[in-house]
């Protein structure tokens, strides 16, 4: 197993590594309303993530997801995946 899939094999250091972002960015609005505005998806895309972590975007996004969206997120770290099911 390379050091890239054992530093991430569970959320804990990502999250250290948000949690750092959290307390120094710069940007008021936060990383993921920012990103999830960068989407541009039409009212019934679909869409894929690759390498989604825990799927915090989305934790902290859902109200904003349109009903006709179907989602498909992913990652290469199965600890990431099993954070990731809600």
């Amino acid at each position: 197993m390379s050091l890239r899939s054992e530093q991430y094999k569970t959320p804990s250091n990502l999250e250290a590594r948000i949690e750092l972002h959290n307390r120094f960015s710069q940007n008021p609005q936060g990383w993921a309303p920012w990103l999830f505005d960068q989407i541009g998806a039409g009212p019934n895309d679909r869409l894929l993530e690759l390498g989604c972590g825990p799927a915090f975007l989305w934790r902290q996004s859902m109200e904003r997801v349109p009903p006709g969206w179907r989602l498909v997120l992913s990652d290469f770290s199965e600890g990431m995946v099993d954070a990731a099911r809600w």
